[in-house]
């Protein structure tokens, strides 16, 4: 089931540091690319290699769970994004660093929103 929705629209936000510095974020979604909106991430027509956006996000997984003996790489993070039939790159919110020119830089935060649906029993 892919989501109809649109995704939900970047914000900016502002941290003034005790220093006196602003550190300036955007959240927003992960975006795929063009030639593959609509497709479903686990199907072989799906082009990772163009989603540049979901890579760089596999990226910041992998570095977030480093400090681990055996840490898991951002290819474990790809194969399960890509694996999920329900894999959504709009339910991927991340906050990312923003430079004075609107440039972005690295992410600071993450998180994935999974949309399942679970059933309660007989009730």
């Amino acid at each position: 089931m892919k989501n109809t929705d649109p995704p939900p629209s970047p914000s900016r936000h502002s941290v003034s540091l005790p220093d006196g510095s602003v550190v300036r974020y955007l959240l927003r979604s992960l975006s795929v690319s063009p030639a593959n909106r609509g497709l479903d991430p686990s199907s072989p027509s799906y082009d990772r290699s163009k989603d540049d956006d979901v890579l760089r996000w596999t990226h910041f997984c992998a570095e977030v769970f480093s400090y681990k003996p055996h840490p898991p790489g951002p290819d474990y993070f790809a194969r399960h994004f890509y694996s999920d039939p329900r894999a959504d790159a709009s339910l991927v919110r991340v906050l990312v660093s923003v430079d004075g020119d609107g440039t972005e830089g690295e992410i600071a935060s993450g998180v994935r929103v999974f949309r399942w649906t679970l059933s309660l029993g007989d009730g």
